[in-house]
């Protein structure tokens, strides 16, 4: 048994902040919401449209639900809004840019080859997929919440483009001009907001801010540039200040009063625990980094070494051995690395068994095929926060993108395509007819909250719910250990996260009552 483990996002990827990819995602399922609410008021009408919906009144919905208090627009997913009968009347037509009376445009910005061949030199093609596969995805869920979701006259259309910014560049605040001209063509192409998947940025994302166009990114961002970029940008994953300040409660009140006991290197165990943090030193990942050192300082935990990485392609080699000899060499037997995307842990293993330094890793639950990459002697002794990988079949994402073609192609970043798309249109929903992005905003922070399962299957992204400054839906996580033999309900090969204590979720508590005093987290196989 061993104790471990600073809490990260949910579901999902947490941050992709170097080399990295951003995978957006739907779901869906079979549901009755037992409880009964109020219909939620709509924003505030800006232009001349028919009557309003009214949320769960009588009355049968655009996809053919019988509506009610209490029911969801649609039986298939644990995170749907509640119903509205199907809407008739005036929509306003052009009530903001990307919108017309018929359509709402999204855009798609393609990764160059040159770009993706690069990357998946470390990360083997299967385990994303490639654009056209993304798109095919992405095509099909649109036309399956088009249908069923209430949209008030009109249908989201997805327009892809051929990007000019390197990705990769990007994320070290480089690239700045083709970065704003791939923004700028977004913005020609009529997008109201952009669902990029591989080559999505923090730097894209300010750039498509600034272009009035919404955006949904896959990295753990401050609230503070959250805020900075309203009403255009929101998470799918928790935001790094409400993560941080849950790491910070995790290692404060639990792994700081308990001793080593999942090291790899079996001398460490039963010492007490010294901390090293590896951080980025990319533009979106300073804060975040920032904010994490304030809130371990204020739980009074004092840091041994933290190091920083630029992931320089011509240094990145270079640094990480600095950085892994620096780690050692003061001791660290626990290696925050929270800010980490899923490729620095390749590289940073590579380097932790090179030199014989086999500390607890306490990282972000990427996936069970992402966690597969690491190397293995050194990950078998890493913990993280998020959820159990589910067999495809009982997800709503796979289950939905089977309803809308039962022929096609699952990649296995499936369920991250789904679960912004889903952000998406059951916020456009809560909009109502007369579509801004402040009424986006207002919508979006008006859903209910999730339900806790669906037809007895755990709900795939753990708990949403939100409220009146919430730019992610993100509201717990659980702890999770890595087992590399431990067959993966995702695809059957070895090597999967596990839960930690029974499976217990924790809230993003802002008092940190849940995360348990002074006792050991009870993480790892069986003694």
């Amino acid at each position: 048994m061993w104790d471990a483990s600073p809490p990260r996002a949910i579901s999902v990827i947490r941050r992709y902040g170097t080399f990295v990819v951003a995978f957006l995602v739907i779901c869906a399922f079979d549901v009755l919401d037992p409880s009964i609410s109020a219909p939620v008021a709509l924003p505030a009408v800006h232009g001349r449209v028919g009557p309003l919906p009214v949320f769960q009144s009588a009355g049968v919905t655009v996809g053919g639900v019988p509506c009610g208090p209490g029911i969801r627009q649609v039986p298939w997913s644990a995170y749907a809004p509640y119903c509205t009968p199907a809407w008739h009347g005036s929509n306003g037509g052009a009530t903001a840019p990307g919108v017309t009376g018929k359509t709402i445009t999204i855009t798609y910005r393609q990764a160059s080859s040159a770009e993706t061949a690069g990357f998946y030199l470390l990360v083997p093609q299967a385990v994303f997929g490639t654009n056209s596969q993304a798109e095919a995805m992405l095509q099909a869920y649109v036309a399956e919440f088009n249908k069923t979701f209430e949209l008030y006259g009109r249908q989201v259309v997805l327009q892809p483009f051929s990007g000019s910014g390197d990705f990769i560049s990007e994320v070290n605040g480089q690239n700045v001009p083709q970065t704003q001209a791939d923004a700028a063509a977004a913005h020609s192409l009529g997008a109201f907001a952009d669902l990029s998947l591989v080559g999505a940025t923090p730097q894209y994302d300010l750039a498509l801010a600034q272009q009035h166009i919404l955006s949904f990114t896959p990295f753990s961002v401050s609230s503070t540039e959250l805020a900075a970029n309203a009403p255009y940008e929101y998470s799918i994953v928790a935001d790094c200040t409400k993560v941080a300040a849950a790491d910070a409660e995790i290692v404060g009140r639990s792994l700081s009063r308990t001793p080593v006991s999942f090291a790899a290197d079996p001398k460490l165990d039963g010492r007490a625990r010294k901390f090293g943090v590896i951080l980025q030193e990319s533009p979106d990942a300073v804060t975040c980094g920032q904010e994490l050192k304030a809130d371990l300082a204020a739980q009074g935990v004092t840091l041994a070494q933290s190091v920083e990485l630029s992931f320089d392609p011509s240094t990145v080699l270079q640094q990480i051995g600095n950085a892994v000899g620096q780690l050692k060499a003061a001791g660290v037997t626990s290696v925050l690395c929270a800010a980490c995307d899923f490729v620095s842990p390749i590289l940073v293993t590579r380097q932790a068994q090179t030199e014989n330094y086999g500390p607890e890793w306490i990282t972000t639950d990427y996936n069970d095929a992402f966690a597969r990459l690491p190397t293995q002697s050194e990950w078998e002794h890493a913990i993280a926060t998020g959820t159990p990988s589910l067999a495809p079949d009982r997800t709503e994402a796979y289950q939905v993108f089977k309803m809308a073609d039962p022929q096609g192609q699952v990649i296995s970043s499936f369920q991250f395509i789904y679960s912004s798309l889903l952000m998406l249109f059951r916020a456009l929903q809560q909009a109502g007819p007369d579509l801004t992005a402040q009424s986006f905003q207002t919508g979006f922070r008006s859903l209910p909250p999730s339900l806790p399962t669906l037809n007895g299957s755990p709900a795939m992204f753990g708990s949403w719910q939100l409220s009146g400054t919430s730019y992610d839906p993100q509201a717990d996580f659980e702890l999770l250990w890595w087992s590399p033999t431990t067959p993966s309900l995702l695809d059957g090969q070895p090597g999967s996260w596990q839960p930690c204590n029974s499976g217990s979720h924790y809230s993003f508590s802002p008092d940190g009552a849940e995360v348990p005093v002074g006792a050991a987290l009870q993480c790892g196989p069986p003694p």
